[in-house]
């Protein structure tokens, strides 16, 4: 479902077994291939008559800690004034 909006109806592309088992590609990029991946990255694999574009997203990182709390340090006092709705 996800993949839907982005494809097309169309004839379908059969291959024989020494394309899709192909071990050479070309890397295709506006960037120096020395350098590390980063985040809005674009570049294409090549191999034959095919290609792959890949574009680099950065993945969120959530740190999460966990640290107890006594119960009985959670106390509070609720004072109601005549104005105040509850």
């Amino acid at each position: 479902a996800f993949l839907e909006s982005y494809l097309t109806a169309g004839p379908t592309l059969q291959y024989g077994q020494e394309r899709w088992l192909a071990r050479q590609w070309t890397l295709v990029s506006e960037a120096s291939v020395t350098s590390g991946l980063r985040d809005g990255a674009v570049f294409a694999l090549r191999c034959l008559d095919f290609s792959l574009v890949v574009s680099v997203k950065k993945m969120p990182f959530v740190q999460m800690g966990e640290e107890y709390v006594d119960p009985k340090s959670h106390k509070f006092v609720l004072r109601l004034q005549s104005e105040t709705s509850v």
